[in-house]
C-alpha cells in the first residue's frame, strides 16, 4: 500500500515539474525576444552593453533553473523504475511505463534545453491521470 501512495506522489511531481521547466522555457524565449527587439532600440540610445549583458544573464539563471531540476528527475525516474519492478498489479505497470518514458524525456531535455520542453502527448497524459486517479481509489 506504500507503494501505491508513494507512486501517486511520484506523479504528482512529475506533473508539477514539467509545468515548471515549462514555464522556464517560456521565460528563455520572452527573453530571446525582448533581445532581439530591445537592442535595435538600446542602440539607439546608448544603453546596449548594459541591456545586452542583464538580458544574458536572465538567461542563463532560467537555463540553470532547468538544469536543476535534473537532479529532481533523476530521483523521480529511479523511483518510477523501482516501482515499476515491484509493482505486482498489472493495472498500472503500462502507465507506470508511459510516466517513466515521460520522465526520462524530460531528463534528457534538461541536459539541453534548446527547442519547445517536452508536454505530455494526449495518450500520456490520459495514462498519467488514469493511474493518479486509480491510486487515489486504492491508496485509500
Amino acid at each position: 500500500m506504500m507503494s501505491l501512495k508513494r507512486l501517486k506522489s511520484i506523479g504528482e511531481e512529475l506533473l508539477a515539474i514539467q509545468a515548471e521547466i515549462s514555464e522556464y522555457r517560456k521565460n528563455v524565449e520572452q527573453i530571446e525576444s525582448m533581445m532581439n527587439s530591445d537592442l535595435h532600440c538600446a542602440r539607439i540610445s546608448g544603453y546596449l552593453p548594459n541591456l545586452k549583458i542583464k538580458l544574458l544573464n536572465c538567461m542563463n539563471q532560467q537555463y540553470l533553473l532547468i538544469e536543476e531540476k535534473r537532479d529532481e528527475l533523476d530521483s523521480l525516474l529511479g523511483a518510477l523504475q523501482t516501482l515499476y519492478l515491484e509493482q505486482t498489479s498489472a493495472i498500472f505497470c503500462g502507465d507506470v511505463k508511459i510516466a517513466i518514458d515521460f520522465c526520462r524525456n524530460l531528463k534528457n531535455y534538461t541536459q539541453t534545453p534548446d527547442g519547445e520542453c517536452p508536454t505530455l502527448k494526449f495518450h500520456e497524459e490520459h495514462a498519467i491521470s488514469r493511474m493518479l486517479n486509480d491510486l487515489s481509489i486504492f491508496a485509500q
